[in-house]
């Protein structure tokens, strides 16, 4: 097992790590922070089931938004949080007209992967460098969580370099 505990400090929001033998999101309704791994939701083909601890609970709205990424990307972890600046930033991109977030010449993205060499290869391009752009596509939201998972798909196909995405008025 690569993980023992999950945790993250979101209250509202979601996490998805992946095991050797299938992604495993935690559920729906519970501070995160607070829970261990027997509090997931186990993933086997396109069947979510609960673990010994988790039975009385379910997945949340977003799991299916989750093994989006984990199917096209091969994601080791996925983080869905509703912060206050990832959603300032979606309505930013959208006062200047713009469905992307762009950003360039801060350290932070020294630390963001370039991609991969061609969709097959695990060779990775390396880092971001101080004077490369940063480049997030940003997706309309809906009033149904599981509903974004095409449009999902589509952004996660259409920018193969992006490590994130960003939903308008709602999150990353």
């Amino acid at each position: 097992m690569r993980a023992r505990h999950i945790c993250a400090d979101q209250t509202y929001g979601r996490l998805l790590v992946s095991f050797p033998t299938a992604p495993l999101p935690v559920v729906s309704g519970f501070h995160k922070h607070h829970k261990i791994c027997g509090e997931i939701i186990r993933q086997t083909t396109d069947q979510w089931h609960p673990c010994s601890l988790a039975q009385t609970l379910k997945p949340s709205a977003c799991t299916p938004l989750f093994y989006a990424a984990y199917s096209l990307r091969n994601a080791g972890c996925c983080i869905h949080t509703h912060s206050l600046p990832a959603v300032l930033v979606t309505l930013l991109c959208e006062a200047a007209g713009s469905d992307v977030f762009e950003i360039e010449r801060i350290e932070q993205i020294k630390g963001v992967p370039r991609g991969y060499d061609d969709a097959d290869s695990k060779t990775k391009k390396g880092n971001l460098g101080y004077y490369d752009t940063l480049r997030v596509p940003i997706i309309e939201n809906t009033a149904h969580e599981e509903d974004l998972k095409d449009t999902l798909e589509r952004a996660i196909e259409a920018w193969p370099d992006t490590y994130a995405v960003l939903v308008r008025r709602h999150g990353m």
